[in-house]
């Protein structure tokens, strides 16, 4: 008597939990705890622990499960598996299962009727894993500053007076550019990768023939350090930005001056051209970041958002769609801003000391970040997350870049300092 009241209030129970009109769904159900464990169901029923086997009866597949996790009853649900235990037994919708344990179904007649299937099954390791996997770091230079040809096959260094160009595959270097009579500061590859620009402490800017090493121009006029230099994207273009708080631009080729944006806020620390040439930003030792025009010479915005008249902007730059930008700062932050409106979208925060370096991975997706606390950092651009930290030998990371696949990390620091 005592066995048929117990298995006639299993029955009741069962008709009121999971009546016929009940659905077995995964959707919002899974854990992560359940995604990390493997083979995983939750239920309304069993004990946390419990082994149960779940038979796909269309195709005779079956699995053992785990239980991990206990729905409430007023959710009016059978139980929800891992995904990857709807891979393993090739569920999908409409697929008919039975749970049970031993000899017990846990499950009304006919058996658990699926509605839909869940969304896929995750990557066997998280994204930014996958994101962290794809990139390498390939050297460490004793230099102020580093890039990547376009191609990515060389890499150029600006250590002391002289600009060493090196060869990406194998690291040997391939020749020394010598000229300029102080520390050089900043570098850059033309777009077509057959030029170098230089802006260094003696106050000039040199084009060189990156080929043969040879010197092809010197533009003067800056009266102080020349901090950031930079191609426009067609490589018709050059901009300098100085110590004397002005921006000048030149003509590549003839070495004309063209125009110079003085009476700056503040001495310009970073200059960059948007992807389409028609913009440029800088930032300067005076917290500042502004957008100019290129054509007009006109000031479009400055972005703000910010405190601390200490705090220096050491490094802009724009997404690859001249949506975004990016600045590192002496506060040891760095800042996403909207260009369209000089919104702020977000602080990312991690190192601990002052921001040298930020950059963009070519899709936009990633940001790479050099600093004064010896690291090298990516982050995602979406979420702020540090998905990577690379641990210098230097005292200091004054520069930082990434390969145009994205596969490669450089980066420059220096002793001491």
């Amino acid at each position: 008597m005592k066995k048929l009241i117990s298995v006639l209030m299993f029955s009741i129970l069962a008709l009121t939990l999971f009546g016929q009109s009940s659905s077995f769904s995964q959707s919002g159900r899974v854990t992560q705890e359940m995604q990390d464990t493997g083979l995983c169901i939750a239920h309304p029923i069993l004990r946390i622990g419990t082994k149960v086997n779940v038979l796909n009866i269309s195709t005779e597949t079956e699995i053992e499960a785990t239980v991990v996790k206990r729905i409430p009853t007023s959710s009016n649900r059978i139980a929800d598996l891992s995904p990857e235990a709807w891979q393993a037994l090739g569920l999908t919708s409409n697929t008919v299962v039975k749970i049970y344990t031993g000899n017990s179904i846990f499950a009304p007649e006919p058996v658990i009727i699926m509605e839909s299937p869940p969304p896929p099954p995750p990557p066997p390791i998280i994204e930014l894993e996958q994101d962290a996997a794809k990139y390498n770091l390939l050297f460490y230079f004793e230099a102020e500053s580093v890039a990547f040809s376009p191609d990515g096959r060389q890499i150029i260094s600006a250590s002391d007076e002289t600009i060493k160009l090196w060869d990406a595959a194998t690291g040997y270097l391939i020749r020394t550019f010598s000229g300029h009579a102080g520390v050089v500061d900043s570098i850059a590859f033309s777009p077509d990768g057959k030029q170098i620009i230089s802006g260094s402490l003696d106050t000039t800017v040199k084009l060189w023939d990156a080929g043969t090493g040879r010197l092809i121009r010197t533009f003067s006029g800056h009266s102080d350090w020349v901090r950031s230099v930079a191609f426009s994207p067609d490589g018709r273009q050059i901009i300098s930005g100085s110590e004397d708080k002005t921006i000048k631009f030149w003509d590549a080729g003839t070495g004309r001056l063209i125009r110079t944006f003085s009476g700056l806020t503040g001495n310009v620390t970073s200059v960059a051209f948007s992807p389409d040439g028609k913009q440029i930003i800088y930032g300067s030792g005076l917290y500042t970041i502004e957008l100019w025009d290129v054509a007009t010479g006109r000031l479009i915005r400055t972005f703000s958002g910010f405190s601390g008249q200490t705090n220096w902007v050491h490094s802009v730059a724009f997404s690859p769609d001249g949506k975004q930008i990016i600045s590192g700062w002496m506060d040891s932050t760095i800042k996403l801003w909207d260009v369209a409106t000089g919104r702020l979208i977000r602080t990312f925060s991690g190192h601990s000391g002052w921001v040298s370096s930020v950059a963009f991975s070519l899709d936009g997706r990633h940001i790479l970040s050099g600093s004064g606390d010896k690291t090298i950092k990516l982050w995602d651009t979406a979420t702020g997350v540090n998905f990577m930290t690379y641990v210098s030998y230097f005292d200091t990371v004054y520069s930082a870049a990434i390969s145009p696949d994205g596969k490669q990390i450089i980066g420059g620091g220096k002793y001491g300092q």
